[in-house]
């Protein structure tokens, strides 16, 4: 049968209907951990290329951690205490990928952003990080700022939210709303002070499933346009180079953080 044939029509119809109707519909975490698996540009992690110059590159528990999080096997075998914080270690890990009990979450984060750098270098946009005093105060809205777009510069602040922001309280999931959460929430705190300096601000969300928030999928495009700008080819080939390899620092730094946690408290499934 190809795919002109009319029952395999009527059936893709179908299921693109049903995936449509549980995107805006709230579902059970392992529900969630399906559709994220489904979406078209899930998994895109799984086609980097090895480059440990890149940080593509993860030893094989790491991957089995990554795997079975992807698909919703448990990866531990019963709930423990977190050994790094006062919560429950639950045994999809979705605890362990958020945890703020040592430094794990901010070696996942800076990664995010020195990538993000090392695209826009890439494209030769002269990034920096991190940087002080663009609102004449302490406060950084730019975990990388690109001084030559438009009048005065953009401000990009990355963060990586859970992908089960309310499954803690009601095990229930919103395909969309952890990403639009945090993209506004970033928006609501620095937009207009960026604004009133002159700049302009994208909020670049990731979740700990994987996915981009529609202000990071505007920043990586922007990045690769500049990319094939430079460098000439096609600027899809570049924006898949760029979503690949943020998605694989994501899951490599999730899945340490649940072995560490797992093999801590001896629960870690082989």
């Amino acid at each position: 049968m190809n795919s002109e044939e009319p029952q395999e029509l009527l059936s893709n119809q179908i299921f693109r209907r049903v995936f449509e109707v549980l995107e805006a519909t709230t579902v059970s975490t392992r529900e969630g951990n399906l559709l994220v698996a489904s979406r078209a540009e899930s998994g895109s992690w799984l086609l980097s290329t090895p480059q440990t110059g890149f940080g593509t590159v993860m030893n094989s528990q790491d991957f089995r951690i990554s795997l079975k999080r992807r698909i919703g096997i448990p990866i531990f075998s019963n709930e423990n205490g977190c050994p790094r914080c006062n919560g429950v270690l639950d045994i999809f890990g979705d605890h362990a990928v958020i945890c703020g009990g040592d430094c794990d979450v901010h070696a996942r984060h800076n990664s995010i952003r020195d990538a993000v750098r090392d695209a826009a270098v890439y494209g030769h946009l002269n990034p920096s990080v991190e940087t002080r005093d663009l609102l004449g105060n302490r406060r950084r809205p730019a975990d990388v700022f690109l001084p030559n777009f438009g009048n005065a510069g953009l401000c990009i602040d990355v963060t990586v939210v859970n992908g089960f922001m309310h499954a803690q309280e009601n095990r229930a999931f919103v395909l969309t709303e952890a990403l639009n959460t945090a993209d506004n929430r970033k928006r609501d705190t620095y937009e207009g002070v960026c604004s009133d300096s002159g700049y302009q601000f994208s909020p670049f969300s990731m979740t700990t499933l994987g996915g981009f928030s529609v202000g990071a999928k505007w920043v990586i495009d922007y990045l690769a346009a500049a990319q094939r700008n430079v460098h000439g080819g096609f600027k899809s080939e570049y924006s898949a180079w760029i979503r690949r390899r943020l998605e694989f620092l994501v899951m490599k730094f999730q899945a340490s953080a649940c072995a560490l946690r797992g093999d801590a408290c001896g629960v870690l499934l082989y």
